[in-house]
């Protein structure tokens, strides 16, 4: 005997009767599991940008003491301050002493150049060698000394 078929009765669906296939993909454990992989994505770019500011910070204070120290070596040899950090990598060269005090231009953290302000605020006897910060301004408080 052969069985007949049923016929599969037609129905009319409207479209708030209908749920979305993301909705019935996005059930409350994989919601969680969303929600806390965000939050964690969150978390680690946070400590990566805190840790990359930390090591540009270092890297300006280690560039400030190798400036100073060209300054004070400087101020010894020609009895001034050079005028910026050019000077101190081109010295001028009126005597015996034709030394660079500096390789190459220092930078800080953030690839901007240093200032150096003769005589310091700071150092009243020496030079003061400051960084803009992550800023770049030399008006707020974030340059670094």
């Amino acid at each position: 005997m052969m069985r007949r078929r049923q016929r599969s009765e037609s129905r009319v669906v409207f479209p708030w009767e209908t749920r979305s296939a993301l909705l019935d993909w996005l059930t409350s454990r994989r919601r969680r599991t969303l929600v806390t992989l965000g939050l964690g994505a969150l978390a680690v770019t946070g400590l990566l940008r805190v840790e990359t500011h930390r090591r540009q910070v270092l890297a300006t204070r280690a560039a400030i003491v190798s400036v100073r120290n060209a300054v004070a070596a400087f101020r010894a040899d020609h009895g001034r301050c050079p005028h910026d950090i050019a000077e101190l990598v081109h010295p001028p060269t009126d005597g015996d002493n034709p030394a660079r005090y500096l390789v190459d231009p220092r930078l800080d953290g953030w690839g901007r150049p240093l200032r150096i302000t003769c005589p310091g605020r700071n150092h009243p006897l020496s030079a003061d060698v400051e960084s803009g910060g992550s800023s770049g301004t030399f008006d707020d408080l974030e340059r670094i000394y």
